[in-house]
């Protein structure tokens, strides 16, 4: 038998009893752990999905980095980029923001094509050829400038 001596009291212990108490010990602690730590990360699984879902709700453009900040910002869920990415494709969910244009120099075929006039003149003076630009901007119009008399 070996004398333990702590500050509160003497501790009688066997050295097999010890180590077989360790062993059960260990496994007891494990396996609590391992319930534990199931049951968070079962309530963690179906946590992040329906915040993901619930910030996409509100705010459609948030890609992955946007949801990832949002999530730690607004909900205290700190998670990986890469997981973030993952439970979106899962729910079918993608940032909506305007794509840019397909083939925007392709010629529609109903409109009429003009011919450049001056290819094969020669400009040798001032004055011979003029230009003027008539470009249409939707947004400037007489109500909307400020007019000075």
């Amino acid at each position: 038998m070996q004398q333990t001596t702590t500050s509160d009291s003497v501790l009688t212990v066997d050295s097999a009893g010890q180590a077989a108490r360790d062993v059960l010990t260990e496994v007891l602690r494990s396996g609590a752990q391992g319930m534990l730590t199931d049951a968070a990360s079962e309530a963690f699984e179906q946590r992040l999905p329906n915040a993901i879902d619930a910030l996409y709700t509100a705010r459609p453009p948030l890609g992955r980095d946007g949801m990832t900040d949002a999530l730690a910002e607004e909900c205290g869920i700190e998670v990986n980029p890469k997981r973030v990415r993952r439970l979106m494709k899962t729910l079918g969910l993608e940032a909506v923001y305007p794509r840019p244009r397909q083939n925007t120099s392709k010629p529609i075929a109903e409109h009429p094509k003009y011919p450049y006039l001056l290819r094969n003149l020669d400009i040798t003076a001032p004055d011979q050829v003029w230009c003027a630009d008539v470009t249409y901007t939707s947004g400037c119009t007489r109500a909307s400038r400020t007019w000075r008399r």
